[in-house]
């Protein structure tokens, strides 16, 4: 099993790789396996606005983030830009927040060319694990943004899951300004989905994106 404790977060994974900037302080996940992630209390670290998580595999990832508090001005908290999907497993209480424009909470920049599916960590359709997401100014809480594109293949499987699109029209769950969400499904958890200010959708597409932020 390899674990590593970097200032901030603390990764554990038996079968992944991941490597850290110091130089941009990105957590990037590098490889296909199990990852679970949470702050370094052990250095009584609880929250961060500086390092953030990008998962780069080309290959299927499951990540269990536990008690994760991250919130970035100059990019996405947790960015998926992967060619492997992406599941990501809620445990604790969870909290993701662009502040920056054009950025997501959880941000999923391989718009349309793999899956993300969230869920509690103790299973599809259990409600245990939360999560809160916050877009930035044109970026959804949980999707794309409008430098992204068009969004789709969002799964919605268990968790507890409160998504806030930015201002200026992003939506809750799906696209940022002026972009469309698509194929987004929600079959277990607990999931409240609020549009940003300007119109957009809580779940769909962004402000003016087919009809000034169209749901599903």
């Amino acid at each position: 099993m390899l674990t590593s404790s970097f200032l901030i977060f603390a990764v554990t994974t038996s079968d992944g790789s991941y490597t850290y900037t110091a130089d941009d302080y990105v957590l990037y996940i590098t490889s296909g396996g199990e990852y679970t992630i949470t702050m370094n209390t052990a250095q009584s670290v609880t929250s961060t606005t500086r390092d953030r998580i990008k998962v780069t595999s080309d290959e299927d990832v499951t990540i269990t983030i536990v008690d994760l508090n991250v919130t970035s001005s100059s990019a996405s908290p947790f960015e998926i830009n992967a060619s492997g999907n992406v599941t990501v497993k809620l445990s604790g209480d969870n909290v993701l927040t662009a502040t920056g424009s054009d950025y997501a909470g959880l941000q999923k920049t391989s718009a349309q060319s793999n899956n993300l599916y969230i869920t509690s960590a103790d299973g599809d359709g259990e409600t245990t694990g939360t999560l809160t997401a916050t877009g930035g100014g044109k970026g959804a809480g949980i999707g794309s943004t409008q430098s992204v594109g068009a969004v789709r293949y969002i799964y919605i499987n268990g968790g507890t899951i409160t998504a806030k699109g930015g201002s200026s029209g992003g939506a809750g769950i799906g696209g940022g300004y002026y972009k469309a969400g698509e194929n987004i499904y929600i079959n277990g958890g607990n999931v409240t989905a609020t549009g940003g200010s300007g119109g957009g959708a809580g779940i769909g597409g962004g402000y003016s994106s087919g009809g000034r932020g169209r749901g599903i």
